[in-house]
């Protein structure tokens, strides 16, 4: 057996050493085990000296590293007594060296698989870290033992090494431990002075570790120390210990990174657990919404048996055999998928695998996902392969566990955000009266409370489009006129075909009504219209149809223009409705950006609904968030950016108008209001309203204020491209103009404030008004 050196000469620590290779402290431990031993283990030990002792030559320092070879029987000897156990297991990792260095003369052979270069027959150890870990380790170790010899220090620490490298057969990081025994080495001092005292502090007295290791070179430099026997190193593969701990730790790291990369982790993870690249890796999660499972797409985009291409013949078969792994999962396990006959295994090869491996993963009786393995090597998966899957079952359960909860929580967040009024800041509220009527129902049976807000700051915001009953009025009126001159053309053809009274009755109401919409609609003619496009002309054309001729060609073209749309024609409705959803959900979409930017800076309650635009209510003040200390400036940082957002909204909807089929126009207006009122839930509405009748004259200036007139002017309020502010009180205007002036510096509004009084609406009066142009 040759002797074995690293593949670099960087570890200094040898240098420093001094040491010799000897069997000495082997024959002294002996002969303690001989004379301390009975019985038969005692006649072993003396047995094993008896043969050693024929060789006097390897009882001194060994200087020449060949000797050894000269004497295998003794190396043999040597593994019997110091492996009685291991010898039997050629698994096992084990190495003799010689003293601090990472010289081997014997090892198992499954060291020799590990760490030896099969090309240039040296040790691998190439990575710095490696070599900076192991000097470290030396020479913390160094000094344990002579502390221990020769000052009576039990030095605590970590003797075991962690060591990995990327396996040269598989590509993978694999990982180990390696564990020195000093049992056949001796320390020796050789210095000419005698050994100084230490001084406290270079050794932990609570912990016993070393905490000043340059001192203790100095004061102790190994060059006065001699290490003298034979080393001896175990190796224990803790790839699958190593992989259970970076797995726990991927799924600690979830709530803050990306589902998908941490999915990616741990499928990388588990081919280091199963010691081989060459297989595919799927952790699936099962989402389920109303009691069914339901894809997540970005996770199923990888599977070979989930989700095969709807085109694919196996497609049906796949389902089948899915439903039923739903229904009754178990282990798919198949080593080698060339010996089986079935589409599945056929499709599967297709795909370029050989062995495959579905594990079903389960809480329970619940069903959390499923782990997919495919190898493109006949029989890479193997029982083990399950077996170490096995390890790692409950770390996988708590990754799947976690995404289907955020998958609940999101579907619940969105569902706050989209379709109710309960929202994160005003939750917590809700919380304390549901559990004051759980707590308190068995004694009292009282109804549950009220959810109340004292003393919270209104601000309210519209967004309206301009005249949309009048364009929405003109979208209907040009409709009805398309419909009505498509019906008189076709009458028309149907008159020189049919003789029927009953078509020159139709043709003259046909042109009464072109007459009377000409100049508008009344609510009433869009209702008699309405009934005649569906009660009047669409019988008799279904009737006349099937005829042959001209009329059913005329017919046809009119059922062409109309059908698809219930028997009417929907073309500038359907233009006016598409401008009107493209301008409320850019508004919308930025107001939703926007509120929870505004969450960051203070917790409050921000309210949007639709009209023909988009109104908001945003509340805030202490009692929202009592945790945290309510200051002025908050109020005052909503105010300006109530400004700033209006003005931002004029500029997108004004960029929006090239791109609409019909354009639109938005106007903006703020209602200022300074005093606190109350606010409390309305159940039956499910909303936040007003309370106390000291409140309700603000409710009633929202509902006023949007049809407001400048005073003896005729003229409203709120136009395209300016942003109209309402006030009550002259102090609540004079926070608002140098709002404005500082927005007028950073060119977001421009020319002149104008102050206005306002027309007395029904229920309130006395208000004034600023405006301000975009």
């Amino acid at each position: 057996m040759n002797t074995l050196v690293p593949e670099c000469d960087l570890l200094t620590v040898e240098e420093l050493v001094s040491t010799k290779l000897s069997f000495r402290p082997f024959f002294r431990l002996l002969k303690e085990y001989a004379m301390s031993s009975e019985g038969i283990l005692k006649r072993i030990y003396e047995e094993v000296l008896n043969q050693l002792e024929q060789y006097p030559e390897l009882q001194e320092p060994i200087y020449d590293t060949q000797l050894l070879q000269k004497y295998p029987e003794v190396l043999s000897l040597l593994k019997t007594v110091i492996f009685p156990l291991l010898s039997e297991n050629d698994k096992e990792i084990f190495a003799l060296s010689y003293p601090f260095h990472i010289r081997f003369f014997y090892y198992s052979e499954a060291f020799e698989d590990v760490f030896i270069d099969k090309d240039s027959g040296r040790i691998l150890v190439k990575e710095p870290e490696h070599i900076q870990k192991l000097n470290s380790t030396k020479l913390h170790l160094a000094y344990k033992w002579i502390l221990g010899k020769y000052y009576g220090i039990k030095v605590d620490m970590n003797e075991e090494v962690p060591y990995s490298f990327f396996n040269k057969k598989t590509g993978l990081l694999t990982h180990y431990i390696i564990k020195p025994d000093k049992r056949f080495l001796d320390v020796n001092y050789i210095g000419t002075e005698p050994l100084p005292k230490l001084e406290s502090g270079l050794v932990c007295d609570g912990k016993n570790e070393i905490i000043d290791l340059e001192t203790l070179q100095r004061l102790l430099p190994l060059s006065q120390f001699e290490f003298e026997g034979f080393g001896l190193i175990t190796v224990k593969d803790v790839t699958a210990e190593t992989c259970l701990h970076e797995m726990k730790n991927i799924v600690l790291r979830m709530p803050s990174e990306k589902e998908e990369a941490s999915y990616s982790a741990l499928s990388e993870t588990i081919k280091v657990l199963l010691g081989t690249a060459n297989i595919q890796v799927n952790l699936i999660p099962y989402l389920r919404l109303n009691d069914t499972y339901v894809n997540a797409h970005e996770y199923h985009r990888g599977t070979m048996f989930i989700t095969p291409p709807v085109s694919s013949i196996y497609h049906e078969e796949f389902q089948k055999a899915y439903d039923k792994f739903l229904q009754y999962p178990h282990v798919v396990f198949i080593p080698n998928l060339l010996n089986e006959e079935t589409s599945i295994a056929g499709y599967l090869i297709e795909q370029g695998f050989k062995s495959y491996l579905m594990y079903p993963i389960q809480s329970q009786d619940r069903m959390l996902g499923v782990l997919e393995i495919a190898s493109s090597g006949v029989s890479e998966l193997t029982h083990e392969s399950l077996n170490k899957i096995n390890s790692v079952l409950p770390i996988l359960e708590q990754a799947l566990d976690y995404h289907i909860k955020n998958f609940d929580d999101k579907i619940e967040r969105l569902i706050k955000q989209k379709f109710t009024s309960l929202q994160p800041s005003v939750e917590w509220k809700f919380n304390e009266v549901a559990w004051e009527y759980l707590k308190n129902r068995a004694t009292t049976k009282q109804p549950m409370g009220n959810v109340v807000f004292e003393k919270v700051y209104p601000l309210y915001g519209a967004i309206d489009i301009r005249n949309s009953s009048i364009e929405r009025n003109k979208a209907l009126q040009q409709d009805f006129m398309e419909q009505l001159m498509l019906i008189h053309e076709t009458l028309e053809v149907l008159r020189k075909e049919f003789v029927l009274p009953l078509l020159d009755e139709l043709s003259f109401k046909n042109d009464g009504f072109i007459q009377k919409i000409s100049e508008g609609i009344l609510p009433d003619e869009e209702m008699n219209i309405n009934f005649y496009f569906e009660e009047e002309i669409q019988p008799i054309f279904k009737h006349l149809q099937g005829e042959k001729g001209k009329s059913s060609e005329a017919i046809a073209a009119y059922f062409a223009k109309t059908e698809p749309f219930h028997q009417h024609i929907f073309t500038h409705r359907n233009a006016f409705e598409d401008s009107l959803t493209k301008i409320n959900a850019t508004i919308n979409n930025f107001l939703e950006e926007e509120r929870e930017i505004l969450q960051e800076a203070y917790p409050n309650y921000f309210e949007k609904y639709k009209t023909d635009g988009v109104e908001y209510n945003i509340y805030i003040g202490q009692s929202i968030a009592p945790n945290k200390p309510f200051n002025p400036l908050y109020l005052k940082n909503l105010r300006l950016w109530q400004l700033i957002s209006m003005a931002k909204v004029v500029k997108m909807t004004e960029d929006l108008i090239p791109q609409l089929p019909v354009p639109l126009h938005t106007t903006q207006l703020i209602l200022i209001h300074s005093n606190p009122i109350d606010i409390s839930f309305r159940k039956d509405e499910r909303r936040f309203d007003t309370e106390g009748a000291y409140n309700l004259r603000y409710e009633i200036m929202k509902k006023r204020i949007d049809k407001a007139l400048v005073k003896n002017t005729g003229e409203r309020l709120t136009q395209p491209g300016k942003i109209a502010m309402v006030y009550a009180n002259h102090k609540d205007a004079e926070e608002y103009v140098s709002y404005i002036t500082y927005l007028q510096s950073k060119n977001i509004l421009s020319g002149k404030v104008e102050h206005l009084e306002l027309e007395e609406m029904q229920g309130v009066y006395g208000l004034k008004a600023l405006r301000v142009e975009v």
